[in-house]
């Protein structure tokens, strides 16, 4: 099709579609197969220390911690987006941990009572991990790692906010291992 003399790379009229030919696959896993892998990769990526630039598992969070305890020692590291970095990361690692909750007790249903024990306990540290460590009595993480947005005028991320944070940060990686540990059980028995 032209358009005022030149090719459209996109076209526009209805009925439009895509047709990709390609060679027959191998028949497909199966769901439990897919639960299977998806539980060893969490593990491995648990263990594993790094990929690239970036930590992962285990030895991110205690990298995060220390990162957190570098800020303490010196506040003049403190750079206006750390804050803002900060609060993210830590938001996403409470819905991250929500969501292993609500993977594990659906993926459990599909496993003999064993392996489901055993996945429910994992879903039931991650969710413990989320509301008596991540999160405060009121199920908040802003009082001790805030967006910038959300402090007073002429108030700062103080020492005192991110030593609490340093604090349900290590408590938390307890249950984030004891979750592993659960998991690394129920694919012992699969």
């Amino acid at each position: 099709m032209q358009q005022n003399g030149k090719k459209i790379i996109v076209e526009t009229d209805i009925p439009w579609g895509v047709v990709e030919f390609i060679s027959k696959k191998d028949s497909p896993h199966s769901q439990k197969e897919f639960a299977i892998e998806s539980l060893k990769q969490a593990v491995e990526m648990a263990h594993k220390e790094d990929a690239d630039e970036y930590w992962l598992g285990f030895r991110a969070w205690e990298e995060y911690i220390k990162y957190l305890q570098k800020l303490n020692e010196n506040n003049e590291l403190i750079k206006k987006d750390d804050m803002m970095g900060n609060a993210w990361i830590y938001e996403c690692l409470i819905s991250y941990r929500l969501h292993a909750v609500n993977y594990l007790r659906g993926l459990s249903q599909g496993f003999y009572e064993d392996v489901e024990l055993l996945l429910l306990n994992a879903a039931d540290f991650y969710e413990k991990m989320v509301t008596e460590k991540l999160l405060d009595e009121n199920g908040c993480f802003t009082d001790f790692a805030p967006y910038p947005w959300m402090l007073e005028k002429g108030k700062k991320w103080s020492n005192e906010m991110r030593t609490e944070q340093i604090r349900r940060l290590k408590e938390a990686l307890v249950w984030e291992k004891k979750a592993i540990a659960e998991i690394e059980k129920a694919l012992e028995k699969m």
